[in-house]
C-alpha cells in the first residue's frame, strides 16, 4: 500500500519536529488508523535513527542547522500572525542520510510558504533534483534516490503532439514533453507499474502505442512496464491495448516469443486472436505458421477460423505464383 498523498509532507514534518502540537497530534491520530502512512512514518524514522547513531559530524550538524535558520528567518516574514513565532526545535542530529530528508523539508517549504511571502530564488540542482524525482541526490557522500509518490494523470495532445503527465514528489509536479524524451517514457512506466488506477494505465498504455507508432521503438523501461502488465495486469482492456503496443513495433524476436506465448496459452480469446493478427501481419502470416497446427484446435471458434483461413492463404501462395508464371 502508498502512503496518503497529502500525509506526506506532514509525515516529513512530524519527524523533523517542526510541527506545533495540534499538528503533531492530528498526524499521530491519523498514523494509529492508517498502516500505508504509518509504515512510511516508520520508514522515514529508521533514516533518522541510523542518522543518530552514525559518527558526529559536528559541521554537517552546524551547517544544516545554519541552512533551516536562514530558510525561516527568511520565511517568518511573509507567514500569518500565528505562525511568527519559531516553534521549539527538537534535538535531532542531521547526519548524511538525514541531510537529504532535511534538503525535502526546505523545498516543502519553499513552495508552501511561497506564497505568502515574495518571490523565492529558484532551487539549486540538489533541490531541483529533489523536486522532480529523475534524479539521485548525493548529500555528505551518501546518495539517496528521490522518492516518486505516483502519478496522477496523463494526457496526449493529438494536435501538438505533446505528453502531459502530472505525478508528484514532495509536490504535485506537471510535466510537458514529447514522445521521445526519456522522462516523458519513464514516468509512463511508472504509471503503468504504480498506479492502482486502471483508468490511469489505460491512459498511459494508449499513450506508449501512439509513441511506439511515431518512433517505432520505445525505451528498455517502457517495454519493462509493457512486459509487466502482460503479464500481472487484471484488467484486461489494459493488457488489449498492451499488446497493441507490441504490435506497432518492429517485430523482435522478443515481442514474437511473448505474442506467440498470448496466443498459445492466455485466456482471453480477444487477447489471443489479437497476438496472432500481429504475428500474421509480418511475412505473409510466416511468423505464425509454425503454430497453425495448434490453434486449428482453439477452443475459440473465430481464432479457429482465422487459423484456417491464413493456413489456406499460406498454401494458396506458391500455387498462384506458378500460375502467374505460367501466363507470362
Amino acid at each position: 500500500m502508498k502512503p496518503c498523498p497529502k500525509m506526506q509532507l506532514a509525515i516529513n514534518l512530524y519527524h523533523a519536529g517542526e510541527l506545533d502540537d495540534g499538528a503533531r497530534l492530528e498526524v499521530e491520530r491519523h498514523l494509529e488508523r492508517c498502516p500505508a502512512c504509518r509504515e512510511a512514518a516508520e520508514q522515514i524514522g529508521e533514516i533518522a535513527r541510523l542518522a543518530a547513531e552514525a559518527p558526529g559530524l559536528e559541521d554537517d550538524r552546524a551547517a544544516a542547522s545554519a541552512r533551516r535558520s536562514r530558510l525561516m528567518a527568511a520565511l517568518t516574514p511573509g507567514l500569518p500572525a500565528r505562525q511568527t513565532t519559531p516553534l521549539p526545535a527538537r534535538p535531532m542530529p542531521l547526519q548524511p542520510l538525514y541531510a537529504a530528508l532535511a534538503a525535502m523539508l526546505l523545498v516543502a517549504f519553499g513552495f508552501l510558504l511561497g506564497r505568502f511571502g515574495g518571490r523565492q530564488p529558484a532551487p539549486d540542482p540538489t533541490l531541483q533534483a529533489l523536486l522532480t524525482g529523475f534524479q539521485p541526490v548525493v548529500a555528505a557522500g551518501h546518495t539517496v534516490q528521490p522518492e516518486l509518490l505516483n502519478v496522477q494523470r496523463v494526457r496526449y495532445d493529438p494536435a501538438s503532439g505533446q505528453f502531459e503527465i502530472t505525478y508528484n514528489t514532495v509536490n504535485d509536479v506537471r510535466l510537458q514533453g514529447t514522445g521521445n524524451q526519456p522522462q516523458v517514457q519513464l514516468m509512463l512506466a511508472r504509471a503503468m507499474v504504480d498506479s492502482d488506477n486502471p483508468a490511469l494505465r489505460l491512459h498511459a498504455v494508449k499513450a506508449a502505442r501512439t509513441i511506439a507508432a511515431q518512433q517505432q521503438s520505445l525505451d528498455d523501461e517502457l517495454l519493462q512496464a509493457i512486459d509487466y502488465l502482460l503479464s500481472k495486469e487484471q484488467n484486461q482492456g489494459v493488457r488489449l491495448m498492451a499488446i497493441r503496443v507490441l504490435r506497432a513495433l518492429p517485430l523482435t524476436e522478443t515481442i514474437k516469443r511473448t505474442l506467440v506465448q498470448i496466443v498459445l496459452h492466455d485466456e482471453n480469446p480477444a487477447l489471443r486472436m489479437e497476438a496472432f493478427d500481429g504475428l500474421a501481419a509480418h511475412a505473409g502470416g510466416r511468423e505464425i505458421e509454425p503454430y497453425l497446427q495448434t490453434i486449428a484446435k482453439d477452443s475459440s471458434s473465430s481464432l479457429r477460423v482465422k487459423a484456417r483461413t491464413l493456413r489456406q492463404t499460406i498454401d494458396a501462395g506458391p500455387v498462384r505464383s506458378a500460375e502467374l508464371s505460367q501466363e507470362n
